[in-house]
């Protein structure tokens, strides 16, 4: 009976399709003014539609979902609506009759999933056997913000690691705890998860969804250091898909270098509010991630930041500097020399730069004098007392005395070797704010200010802000004396080029400069004084970790009061604190629409990622989409760069030759010598090649260099995993990948080869 009723269902959609067909046809043969009309019928398109048009699987519900429910948004004005209609299709998903031998017996598992299974749809799309197959699946998806609970989400509902015989898995990992800002856009979070880890919370959220879900939730970063303890080359091996729900470049191009390394399927995407992407890297048949370059991320110049700011964006992010160098990066350094005088002292000094460890060192003296009698120099824990006079004279060194300084440099009608004026537009003129206890931008300041010194000194806060008044209209603030300073104007300078952190706040202007001699004898003076310190055992110094969504802790409060003040100083508008904690917070727009748009196309690419091998690459799609315009783009993903031979390469500054011609970054050359040292890697590579080695690398360390003798004494014998080992201080690894530079015997020219895997036997 079953059989039967198998057979009438697809006799009925063969012959709606026949129905179709003749339907599509006489309307193109009819041409009708205002009909939309093609000179050809596709035929198998008109069939598919027949044949599947019931069909509802998860990842088109979360496209057109994340689409319509766009289009809703718009009914408000904002955005540009759909035109007309949107056709958008999957077919190219349909398996292929190749893919069909490769997933083994047609039918064979076909009673684990019946006609009330979940999987229905997608069983009728794709056959019992693919089912059987994405349920088998090792999935990891590293990541678990918007995108990955979303992704977690679409994986449970497919049923990818959700095998009856419990063969498939997915794993999960994010080191993030769960802010408050995350509950609009991450849905498998709640009110009472709140500080909880996202990969735990997810990971139980979506059990619910599908209990036959077999996921393990990790806490671990992915990165260098996990590779020897948790991600270790074992647990690459046994994923079948890796699934990228990342925030940053980084991390990216790393999780895409194991990928490569392991000859692993990457599923890459990312949101920026209405805009989205996805891409599809696979082995040896598109690019991986990082063979395309992102456009670098735009960043404020350095002298704009701390002295010519025009934009209420440049004073968040110069109070934002502030936060991180005085309340966070100045109490690390204490705390650090607290914990061992000696080998911190040591380690400075192997820095080499006199004005650096000068800064440093003279940072802690201020710090550790906190817990000191301004007169006997004996232990005195701080008072908040003190902390109020702290914040009250920083205020008056960032608002007044740098700014006087500023003028001082540069007074209003200061002209520029050019002969225009220097305060010309974009640059605004600053004017000094003194601190007085009675106006309420000052108080905000100091009550914020205080509480963070507090906080730094492990003493408890004090909301009084009325006592806090009192403390600090008390403060006697000494005269400020200009002195004869350079001050940088270059516009090119970088935020993050040079200096300390938080240099750009703390130290917005140089130093008086002193000689090499005078630099050594003070650094030295500071290094006798900080070691004679008693009772540096019983200070304590707690860094302040900006944390953006507690509203009580006053790290918004600091932020938003300095950049409002810092405005003032240059008669920019300022701006609520709302704005302050998205810029000062850097929370990312992301909304549900957009991610649930990139999540159903992602997973559409994962369903035919579990036949890769058996897929041509047009069947493969990346996206561009942009749902404000709206716009979707789709484009085959890029075939492999190759490495080829060159007449000139200009970092060669010479002709270059590629060993074996047209290698990409997916192809290697495996080593598999029990115990092989670097003499018999050379051998290997010379006798294969027909090569010189000239030198060895991993990563930023040399292995082994020909051209210097002590390497052939010392090295050339010795094995190439123990001197990894050795070298990179990291053990345990099965594999490891190692750089070549070669010359041709025949002819001196540089030859580049694959990475070369040597096994770990």
């Amino acid at each position: 009976a079953g059989a039967g009723s198998q057979q009438a269902a697809v006799a009925a959609c063969v012959a709606e399709a026949q129905r179709l067909n003749g339907e599509a046809k006489q309307l193109a043969e009819r041409g009708e003014q205002g009909v939309v009309f093609v000179d050809q019928v596709d035929e198998k398109l008109v069939a598919n539609v027949a044949a599947y048009a019931q069909c509802q699987i998860s990842p088109m519900a979360a496209f057109v979902g994340g689409v319509l429910a766009q289009e809703v948004v718009k009914f408000t004005g904002k955005f540009s609506p759909l035109r007309g209609f949107l056709y958008m299709d999957a077919f190219e998903a349909l398996l292929s009759p190749e893919a069909k031998a490769a997933l083994g017996e047609t039918g064979k598992h076909r009673e684990k999933y019946s006609i009330d299974s979940r999987y229905a749809d997608q069983v009728a799309l794709f056959g019992s056997e693919f089912q059987h197959a994405l349920g088998r699946t090792h999935a990891f998806v590293v990541g678990a913000g918007a995108l990955g609970c979303e992704l977690l989400k679409s994986l449970a509902l497919m049923g990818c690691g959700c095998g009856p015989e419990k063969e498939g898995k997915v794993t999960v990992t994010d080191m993030d705890r769960i802010e408050v800002s995350n509950l609009n856009r991450q849905f498998l979070f709640r009110r009472e998860h709140v500080g909880k880890a996202k990969s735990v919370t997810a990971a139980a959220s979506v059990q619910t969804m599908n209990p036959d879900l077999q996921i393990v939730a990790l806490e671990d970063r992915v990165g260098v250091e996990t590779e020897a303890t948790v991600f270790t080359d074992d647990f690459w091996r046994s994923q079948h898909i890796i699934v990228n729900a990342l925030d940053n470049i980084q991390a990216r191009q790393y999780v895409d270098g194991r990928c490569v390394w392991f000859g692993l399927p990457l599923l890459e995407s990312g949101t920026l509010g209405t805009k989205g992407n996805v891409q599809v890297v696979l082995p040896f048949m598109t690019q991986c991630y990082s063979d395309s370059a992102d456009p670098p991320e735009e960043s404020i110049p350095l002298c704009t930041l701390r002295h010519f700011p025009h934009a209420i964006e440049h004073t968040i992010e110069w109070a934002r500097d502030c936060f991180q160098g005085v309340f966070c990066d100045a109490v690390s350094e204490p705390n650090k020399f607290r914990e061992n005088p000696q080998k911190y002292l040591e380690r400075l000094r192997g820095e080499g730069i006199l004005s650096v460890q000068k800064d440093r060192l003279e940072k802690i003296r201020d710090l550790v004098s906190q817990w000191q009698d301004k007169e006997t120099k004996a232990f005195s824990p701080p008072s908040f007392e003190r902390c109020v006079e702290k914040a009250v004279f920083l205020f008056q060194d960032l608002f007044f005395n740098q700014i006087s300084q500023l003028l001082y440099s540069f007074p209003l009608d200061h002209r520029t070797s050019e002969g225009t004026l220097f305060w010309a537009p974009p640059k605004r003129p600053p004017t000094p704010i003194s601190f007085d206890a009675n106006d309420p931008a000052s108080l905000d300041f100091v009550v914020a200010a205080s509480n963070l010194f507090a906080f730094n000194f492990g003493l408890p806060a004090v909301r009084d802000v009325s006592k806090i008044q009192a403390i600090a209209a008390r403060v006697a603030i000494p005269q400020f004396t200009p002195k004869r300073l350079h001050i940088n104007t270059d516009d090119a300078e970088k935020p993050n080029g040079s200096g300390p952190p938080g240099a750009s706040f703390a130290a917005p202007h140089p130093s008086l400069s002193l000689s090499a001699e005078a630099e050594e004898e003070v650094v030295a003076g500071l290094e006798k004084h900080l070691l004679a310190t008693a009772d540096l055992e019983k200070m304590v110094f707690v860094p302040v970790e900006f944390e953006k969504d507690d509203d009580t802790n006053f790290h918004i409060d600091l932020v938003h009061a300095a950049s409002t003040l810092r405005a003032m100083n240059y008669k920019i508008p300022c701006c609520d604190r709302n704005k302050t904690k998205i810029i000062a917070g850097r929370i990312i727009p992301a909304i549900a629409t957009t991610t649930a748009m990139i999540t159903g196309l992602v997973s559409l690419e994962l369903l035919k990622t579990v036949t890769y091998k058996q897929r041509k690459l047009e069947d493969f799609k990346n996206a561009f989409a942009n749902l404000a315009l709206p716009l979707w783009l789709f484009s085959e993903p890029m075939p492999p760069n190759r490495v080829v031979d060159k007449d000139f390469d200009p970092v060669a500054c010479g002709p270059i030759r590629a060993m074996p011609k047209g290698f990409s970054c997916w192809d290697k050359i495996q080593v598999d010598i029990p115990g092989c040292t670097v003499q018999q890697l050379c051998e290997f590579l010379e006798e294969k090649f027909d090569v010189e080695v000239n030198i060895l690398s991993v990563g930023n360390f040399c292995l082994y260099n020909s051209f210097l003798p002590v390497h052939k004494q010392q090295r050339f014998k010795r094995s190439i995993v123990e001197l990894i080992e050795e070298v990179t201080k990291t053990s345990g690894q099965k594999s490891v990948a190692v750089e070549s530079s070669c010359s041709a015997k025949s002819d001196g020219v540089d030859v580049l080869l694959p990475t070369i895997c040597v096994l770990n036997k």
